[in-house]
């Protein structure tokens, strides 16, 4: 294969990839605003548009990670306002990807991330979106080795929290409804039961900690 046939088949292969990326999120809006539409994420209701967002490759051609942002408040505030982001981000590969613990083993693939969390999920300067290496800080929890949990201590302030699917899972409708829209659910209305949910889904990415020289404990995946 000449270097001019493997460049074509490369940029063949990367536009596949993102087209189905695309579907999916496609689908997965559908689902999400079906769901605000229908009052099944308890007491939050549709509080505007929702956002999308890329990321940038270091290279400056072509993205690693595309996001969806949905603006949720509470049912009882009447006045125009944003309490919360229902986020997920799609990380194809970059620093969006959580590093194994054991540098010999397989990546765990693209995967999306699905949090909920206080702002929106941008690519941009100063913005909040999940990369790696992410330091471990005294608000982080890790509940169950499936859910990352930054516990508020405001009373009435939901906690902000992120769970991690290996995108390959996630083929049908019917996969985003069991894998990402059932426990986004139980987790707005109950931790505890949200996690137990999450311990019963295969394709969940587990989390743990490991040391880096420069940041100390640094969150890891666990194959």
């Amino acid at each position: 294969m000449t270097p001019g046939t493997r460049i074509v088949r490369s940029c063949e292969l990367v536009d596949n990839v993102w087209s189905q990326v695309q579907e999916l999120c496609n689908s997965l809006s559908a689902l999400t605003l079906a769901a605000l539409k229908n009052d099944d994420f308890q007491n939050l209701r549709s509080a505007g548009p929702w956002i999308a967002d890329w990321d940038r490759a270091p290279s400056g051609w072509g993205s690693t990670a595309y996001a969806m942002s949905f603006p949720v408040a509470e049912k009882r505030r009447r006045k125009a306002t944003i309490d919360g982001w229902i986020n997920f981000q799609v990380s194809v590969f970059g620093s969006g990807i959580p590093p194994l613990q054991s540098k010999d083993a397989d990546s765990v693939g693209p995967v999306i991330h699905v949090s909920y969390w206080h702002v929106q999920t941008t690519f941009r300067e100063s913005g909040k979106f999940l990369e790696f290496p992410w330091a471990m800080d005294d608000n982080l929890q890790v509940k169950n080795e499936r859910l990352l949990l930054w516990d508020s201590q405001q009373d009435g302030v939901l906690p902000e929290w992120t769970f991690t699917t290996r995108l390959l899972e996630l083929a049908t409708e019917d996969a985003l409804s069991t894998a990402i829209l059932q426990p986004l659910k139980c987790l707005l209305s109950n931790i505890e039961s949200g996690v137990m949910l999450l311990n019963t889904l295969s394709g969940n990415v587990s989390y743990t900690q490991d040391v880096d020289k420069e940041l100390g404990p640094v969150l890891v995946a666990s194959a």
